[in-house]
């Protein structure tokens, strides 16, 4: 499911992080990391599951 994640390929959660910081500048939105970390950290939970598996 996560396999095809595009360009990012996340070494850890910051990575995602910025991402996701990145993108939603690019889009002239901005968010707290107290919103982005959250969401960040269920993705990063869920690839390092599946790499597990």
């Amino acid at each position: 499911m996560l396999s095809d994640m595009g360009d990012l390929k996340p070494k850890q959660q910051a990575d995602i992080e910025n991402a996701m910081h990145q993108w939603l500048a690019s889009r002239g939105e901005s968010a707290s990391t107290s919103a982005t970390r959250p969401r960040a950290r269920m993705l990063w939970q869920a690839i390092k599951s599946e790499a597990e598996n």
